[in-house]
């Protein structure tokens, strides 16, 4: 209690000056700590939150180039079969034509 003040108040009490108001000031600086916790870990939550909405958004986005590559390896599987078979078509005929000339 050393360098705080004796004072009378008006009943004729005597008080410690900057006891309460020390007392006060602790509570004041407790509750700013809290509230400044409070803050950092909403800061800290935000921020958590936004980067899982961008992994989301990456998955997302790596999961509609998979579609899309899915699309072209189906239309080049396709395309090669038509190939094929076109290509077997142009075989048979010029087989035909050549046993057409044989005969």
């Amino acid at each position: 209690m050393e360098g705080r003040k004796k004072e009378k108040n008006e009943d004729g009490k005597i008080f410690f000056a900057n006891f309460s108001n020390s007392y006060d000031q602790k509570q004041k600086k407790k509750r700013d700590n809290e509230r400044e916790r409070e803050r950092e870990r909403e800061k800290k939550i935000e921020i958590d939150k936004r980067i899982e909405r961008e992994r989301e958004r990456e998955r997302e986005r790596e999961r509609e180039r998979e579609r899309e590559r899915e699309k072209g390896r189906k239309k080049e599987r396709k395309r090669r079969v038509c190939c094929d078979f076109r290509a077997r078509g142009r075989e048979t005929e010029r087989e035909r034509e050549r046993e057409r000339e044989k005969k």
